[in-house]
């Protein structure tokens, strides 16, 4: 039988992760660190400041869920349907997002922490990586048509045969992106980080 939320926020209550179907739950403070959560599906819930480092999500489904000021570092989402799931100021380092379901795919950042993440070949059309640091991740042949990165960093993350039609980097930073090896149609960028996409080409700027 599914759960659903309590009339309260639920803290330090490890039995409410015992069943399969969890529906809107409202979590706060959980820590469940290197636990095994695969196989569950998570409906309509919303998680506050919660540890879910090194915890495997394999083969379960998250629809529409955030996670707010969590740490999901090193976090496993293999097979995982990830529909409408927001992580907000929330930390996601080393995970391979590729491993994830394909079907109904649809993430969302708004000043998060991104690291050593992997994107490549995704499809991310319209996907908000809003006001987040974002390092050393890999977009790789990733189709981010229309995709928004307004006021985030992106120190060391590659950008190669990567979509970016229409794509926002308003007030973003640090990124470094060859216009030559990308599609950067209708694509947003600002000054005076935008100057490096004529270092790319190879221009002198004086």
């Amino acid at each position: 039988m599914p759960v659903s939320t309590p009339t309260a926020p639920v803290r330090n209550n490890m039995d409410i992760f015992d069943s399969d179907e969890i529906d809107s739950l409202r979590a706060e403070n959980i820590i469940l660190k290197d636990e095994d959560l695969s196989e569950k599906s998570f409906s309509r819930c919303v998680f506050t400041d919660c540890d879910f480092s090194g915890s495997s999500f394999a083969g379960g489904i998250l629809e529409e869920c955030s996670f707010i000021r969590c740490n999901l570092s090193l976090a496993g989402f293999t097979d995982t349907k990830l529909q409408k799931v927001a992580f907000c100021e929330s930390k996601v380092m080393g995970i391979d997002f590729t491993k994830c379901s394909s079907f109904a795919f649809d993430i969302s950042f708004d000043n998060a922490i991104i690291i050593n993440c992997n994107f490549s070949r995704m499809k991310l059309k319209k996907t908000l990586f809003i006001q987040s640091d974002i390092q050393e991740s890999d977009f790789i042949n990733a189709d981010l048509t229309e995709a928004d990165f307004t006021g985030s960093s992106l120190r060391g993350s590659i950008f190669s045969r990567t979509n970016l039609t229409r794509t926002s980097f308003l007030n973003a930073q640090e990124y470094c992106i060859n216009p030559m090896d990308n599609i950067v149609k209708n694509a947003v960028f600002s000054l005076p980080d935008a100057v490096v996409l004529l270092e790319q080409l190879g221009v002198l700027i004086r």
